[in-house]
């Protein structure tokens, strides 16, 4: 999996086109995030999201962000950040309002 968070980098920093950029930079944060690599997913939001964009795609980096605070016992940060998304995705809600009751404890 970090061959593909790698190669995701790499494919990031060669497209031109934000778009394409913001999908590179989803594919390897959930490559990051599900090999259980959780700062490695914050530091790859940190500087491969460097706009806030109002496009699903940015919602689901912003959940996976959410989801590395959470494993990494951050979980008021984590909460804050799925509430976020909750209120701006309608595709995301069931997922991120689970997210959250967990990040608070239920």
């Amino acid at each position: 999996m970090q061959d593909l968070v790698h190669e995701g980098i790499k494919l990031y920093d060669e497209a031109t086109n934000d778009e394409i950029r913001l999908r590179y930079a989803y594919q390897a944060m959930r490559m990051a995030f599900y090999s259980g690599e959780c700062p490695q997913t914050l530091m790859l939001f940190n500087t491969l999201v460097t706009t806030r964009q109002d496009k699903f795609i940015y919602y689901r980096c912003l959940s996976l962000k959410a989801g590395a605070l959470y494993k990494t016992g951050k979980k008021n940060e984590a909460a804050y950040l799925y509430s976020l998304v909750f209120d701006k995705s309608d595709e995301l809600k069931k997922s991120v309002y689970t997210s959250f009751r967990w990040a608070v404890d239920g």
